[in-house]
């Protein structure tokens, strides 16, 4: 294949005994830069020390704890590279077990016994391109819809940088590579923060329609429950570069949710919470979407909730790294 692959950075997470004739078939290929493994901690190692370009791991070989480790890598919470191109191979390629592989960020998976002229292929392939990212409230990686499905609806989809393509088509360099790729994960953060953001807006909706039809189903406690969890995720989550106004918001959804959560919406009170829940959290969208023009309109809503009696006394809220603040 020439020196078009020679900058490529691949790591192989594979039993011993197949490792050997898998770097020579990619060596021939032209990848001479492979780092092999038969163990995940080891493999995260390997993620951690430089950009890596092509992941490729037996999931047999290091078992159920590579879901967890994809899906860390595409949230960008582990290695230096959230795009990194992510191949499996398996033998049990089951219905659940290929859902499990693909919720969790995987752009490719083989069936075992993988033959040296499908992974080559599978490798050219996303030389030429690779699906844009998906980002939601609970997943994170390569587009699950079909190219014709994303074309007709590209909104929550992002663009991430191939560094496959950018080494071999265009080659770049690695100082510039990772400049693309530092960029691109700022975006993904935003993304993802945002997504958490509509989510909060849709479950407090939800709240607010299961409260004015409450009966005996326990809807509105079921709503209550996920709306507070989420809303403690989504303030764990807040990035030190957001405004302050955004954590102040963040701190007022958790204490409102939490107190009707503690009460079950039965207190005199309880519907102007379950009012103000929606309010806060379409401000918190606002804000995460258009930060710059929402500032103002935040301060505003945190001077009003936080008034006098807008939140018990006893309601102590918690600053985006855990830490407790002055009750509102």
């Amino acid at each position: 294949m020439g020196t078009a692959y020679e900058t490529v950075r691949l790591v192989v997470c594979d039993d011993p005994s197949q490792t050997l004739s898998l770097k020579e078939a990619l060596r021939a290929f032209g990848i001479g830069n492979v780092r092999s493994c038969n163990d995940v901690a080891t493999m995260m190692r390997f993620l951690d020390d430089s950009l890596i370009d092509l992941l490729l791991y037996d999931v047999d070989t290091a078992g159920d704890a590579l879901l967890d480790v994809t899906s860390g890598i595409r949230r960008d919470r582990q290695g230096r590279n959230p795009f990194v191109i992510v191949i499996a191979a398996i033998a049990d390629a089951t219905r659940d077990t290929v859902s499990r592989l693909i919720d969790v960020g995987i752009d490719d998976l083989l069936r075992k016994p993988v033959s040296q002229d499908r992974l080559l292929g599978s490798i050219e392939r996303f030389v030429r391109s690779r699906k844009p990212f998906a980002t939601s409230i609970d997943f994170v990686g390569p587009s699950r819809r079909s190219a014709e499905r994303d074309a007709a609806d590209p909104s929550g989809l992002i663009q991430v940088p191939n560094t496959l393509h950018c080494k071999v088509a265009r080659r770049m360099d690695d100082s510039a590579v990772q400049r693309l790729v530092d960029v691109a994960s700022f975006d993904l953060e935003d993304r993802q923060v945002e997504a958490h953001a509509r989510t909060l807006e849709r479950l407090s909706g939800a709240a607010h329609a299961a409260f004015q039809g409450r009966g005996n189903d326990g809807a509105f406690g079921d709503q209550l429950n996920l709306l507070a969890h989420t809303a403690s995720g989504f303030r764990a989550r807040i990035p030190a570069t957001a405004s302050p106004q955004l954590g102040e918001l963040a701190n007022i959804l958790v204490s409102l949710s939490d107190r009707l959560v503690r009460s079950g919406g039965s207190t005199s009170g309880a519907a102007t919470d379950v009012e103000l829940l929606s309010k806060v959290s379409q401000a918190i969208r606002r804000a995460v979407t258009v930060e710059r023009s929402a500032v103002q309109l935040m301060q505003d809503i945190v001077d009003t909730v936080s008034g006098p009696g807008a939140l018990s006394d006893d309601t102590r809220c918690h600053q985006p790294d855990g830490s407790a603040s002055k009750p509102i």
